[in-house]
């Protein structure tokens, strides 16, 4: 088991702070204060706060090395109470403003800064004067009574009033105002309203009749509205998003530790559903610490939510004695490093935010400050507790097979032994699936994956979810459903939305913890222009994560490709599969086109953004694609621009890849009769097992007969229904848009 200690966080944190003295700002004539970055309100203010805890960890630390942060204790010690007092003055009950000239909090997030920086003011207490002591409880009462007074509890599974994170925050700002000064005449009405906020964060429907008791009340009498699904699957943003499922556990996590270290009670609802939400997210975690984020990411990659991820593990090393979470601890640790020394500056991303830093000073001081920040919790706390590793490192553990799904988004997911597997509509940028080792983090990536993609001539397209279904069996899962390919930011006037295609998927994951077969059916409704098509869209990441190299190998010829900065190319693959590393593959089943491996030369994996949707890339993958092109092409209405069938497979060498592929292990399944837009595909599974995958992409039922010489009977692994055979031959009834699963004897 992996052993941490706060020295681990601190060796990663010493660097940082000669790094971000140049984004450090002395406003003109107030020589007492400093900000970092923008200094300007809402994120900027937040990154500075959270830059302020960092600093003031640091100049706490009897084991700082000056050497390695470039300046003496007692300096960084001066700074980080400027930092504090540009906070506090810059506040609407200061003496000063932020400088985009506004004075900043009374908002329904102006707390979440003060939440993540006040471990920092725990750390450099003593060294407070008296006016900074009652500012510091000026601003809190003040930021507390705007929440009681003009700030209304909602909470909801989808849209607006989806609130989980901010409830939590707001919750906790009461009740640490009420801890620490207990005095204030509204102490009692801000624990009231903190712990309603709490009970209504990681809430479920099932709150609503609950008679569990929390802070003196049943849960039912807490209850407003339900944030989560009772799958504990949470659509924040819009989408499957595992990344705010982080951060409400790590927001729990700084008052779990406020309360700790002043040896008080904490309220019960702090706790609330705590335990039943870090069961879902636990399997989420790749073991190098990486999340598996089924419902992908609309920001920049293994940032912001990832670094969270840290404060919430060292929530539950302390709860649950979770002996896992020190080694996930020292995986992610082991990424922040690795992405240290490629920059060689002292600095997180700047490398691959470069671009980002150029244009957003105050997105790239943001991200710094939230890992510099997330860094300075384990310093600190894990130099407080040290109990809590020793705790940890005392007790064994491993990932379980772990199966999970969640029908609004349309959520699949099963992890095995060997691979991780999912599939999920409502993404972020969806639909799309993943099928990797189960120490695949470096394989990992998200945008539209293995659903493919159709593009138009608007700057901004994306997928509009129409219809899903899904299934779930022992070991794996069944997915159909339907997309519209829609293009917006057309330049034309009175040209809005197009349409651009309609696109159908199938996608199975069997049960033998390594394949997964599926389909891709894409056609126009009308007139289209399209500008770019790519069929299956397996990403490849091929950067600093995995040392910007990688293997490929078909047929007879092995090659190794360098990552960014390589150049565009494409290549067609003279073969009808590629594996990756001798860790996956790609096999095509069917399909006109051949495999294609295209190499952008430049990192096309950015934040999602209507006018930046590809461009301004953080993060390098090589594409394999299957009907590729880009250009522009005007297609004619109900045409078919895309028919294709593949297995992915997890865990495999070229050999093994080479042997499937050779042995007609998959393959296109034609019918004896069928009526149009049904496809059926069949493979060999690595438990020894036949599968066939049938879909409808045709717009009514259809019935079909396939054609099994050798196969003697068939059961549809959805429902487990045995399929009578008759003359080896499968009769199939199957609706518009369904897709059904066989295992063949």
């Amino acid at each position: 088991m992996s052993q941490i200690s706060h020295r681990d966080y601190l060796r990663l944190l010493e660097p940082w702070c000669k790094a971000s003295a140049p984004y450090l700002y002395v406003p003109p004539g107030r020589e007492d204060l400093v900000c970092y970055g923008t200094g300007y309100n809402g994120w900027g203010m937040q990154t500075h706060q959270k830059a302020f805890a960092a600093w003031a960890v640091l100049a706490a630390e009897p084991d700082v090395d000056e050497q390695r942060t470039g300046m003496g204790r007692d300096e960084i010690l001066g700074t980080a109470l400027k930092l504090l007092r540009y906070t506090l003055e810059s506040h609407i009950e200061g003496t000063s403003q932020c400088e985009d000239g506004t004075s900043w909090g009374h908002t329904w997030i102006s707390v979440l800064g003060v939440e993540r920086m006040m471990h920092g003011v725990e750390a450099i207490e003593e060294h407070l004067t008296e006016a900074d002591r009652r500012l510091l409880e000026k601003v809190l009462v003040s930021e507390s009574d705007w929440l009681l007074d003009c700030y209304d509890i909602v909470g909801a599974t989808t849209g607006v009033a989806n609130k989980p994170e901010s409830n939590l925050w707001n919750g906790c700002v009461l009740h640490r105002t009420a801890a620490m000064y207990p005095g204030t005449p509204r102490a009692e009405e801000y624990r009231e309203k903190g712990s309603r906020f709490l009970a209504n964060s990681i809430s479920v429907a099932s709150d609503k009749e609950s008679a569990a008791v929390l802070d003196g009340k049943p849960v039912s009498e807490w209850y407003v509205g339900d944030n989560f699904f009772e799958s504990y699957g949470l659509n924040h943003h819009g989408y499957m998003n595992v990344g705010y499922m982080v951060i409400c556990l790590s927001n729990a996590a700084m008052l779990h530790f406020t309360y700790k270290k002043r040896g008080l009670t904490p309220p019960e609802t702090l706790y609330h559903h705590v335990k039943d939400l870090w069961a879902v997210v636990k399997p989420f975690i790749f073991p190098d610490g990486r999340l598996i984020r089924i419902g992908g990411d609309t920001r920049v990659r293994y940032c912001y939510c990832q670094d969270y991820l840290i404060p919430s593990l060292i929530l539950m090393a302390d709860m649950d004695q979770d002996s896992d979470c020190a080694a996930l601890e020292a995986g992610w640790l082991t990424q922040i490093e690795k992405e240290m020394e490629h920059n060689g500056d002292g600095t997180y991303l700047s490398d691959r935010c470069g671009d980002l830093k150029a244009v957003s000073p105050i997105y790239y001081t943001r991200l710094e400050s939230d890992r510099a920040v997330t860094l300075s919790y384990g310093a600190y706390w894990r130099r407080l507790y040290p109990e809590i590793a020793a705790r940890a490192r005392n007790r064994e553990g491993a990932a379980e097979p772990y199966s999970w799904s969640d029908e609004y988004h349309g959520s699949c997911f099963e992890r095995g032994e060997k691979r991780v597997a999912s599939w999920t509509w409502r993404a972020a940028e969806g639909p799309q699936g993943l099928n990797l080792p189960a120490d695949g983090s470096d394989l990992a990536e998200w945008r539209y994956n293995l659903a493919g993609r159709v593009k138009g001539t608007g700057s901004y397209n994306y997928n509009e979810v129409i219809a899903h279904q899904e299934h779930s069996f022992p070991g794996g899962f069944i997915t159909s459903g339907t997309v519209h390919a829609c293009s917006e930011e057309l330049l034309a006037e009175q040209q809005n939305k197009d349409v651009v295609a309609v696109q159908q998927v199938a996608f199975a994951a069997l049960p033998d913890d390594c394949t997964v077969m599926a389909m891709q059916y894409i056609r126009t409704l009308n007139r289209s222009y399209i500008t770019s098509l790519e069929g299956l869209l397996l990403h490849v990441p091929n950067d600093l994560f995995n040392g910007n190299q990688r293997t490929y190998c078909w047929g007879e010829e092995q090659e190794t490709l360098q990552g960014v900065g390589s150049g565009e190319e494409r290549r067609d693959i003279p073969s009808s599969w590629v594996n990756i590393d001798d860790r996956m593959s790609v096999v095509k089943a069917y399909g006109s086109d051949p495999l294609t491996l295209y190499r952008p030369g430049k990192r096309q994996i950015g934040i999602k953004h209507r006018h930046q949707s590809d461009t301004m890339g953080m993060l390098y993958a090589d594409e394999i694609c299957c009907t590729f092109y880009k250009g522009l092409k005007d297609v004619p209405p109900d045409t078919v621009v895309l028919d294709t069938g593949f297995v992915v497979q997890a865990g495999v060498d070229a050999k093994t890849t080479a042997d499937f592929a050779a042995g007609g292990s998959c393959s296109e399944l034609k019918a004896d009769q069928a009526g149009p837009g049904v496809r059926a595909m069949v493979a060999n599974g690595a438990d020894g097992r036949r599968y066939v995958l049938v879909a409808n992409f045709g717009e009514q039922s259809s019935s079909a007969v396939f054609a099994l010489p050798g196969a003697s009977s068939a059961y549809v692994l959805a429902t487990a229904q045995a399929v009578p055979l008759q003359e080896g031959r499968l009769s199939v009834e199957i609706a518009a848009g369904e897709a059904l699963l066989y295992v063949i004897a």
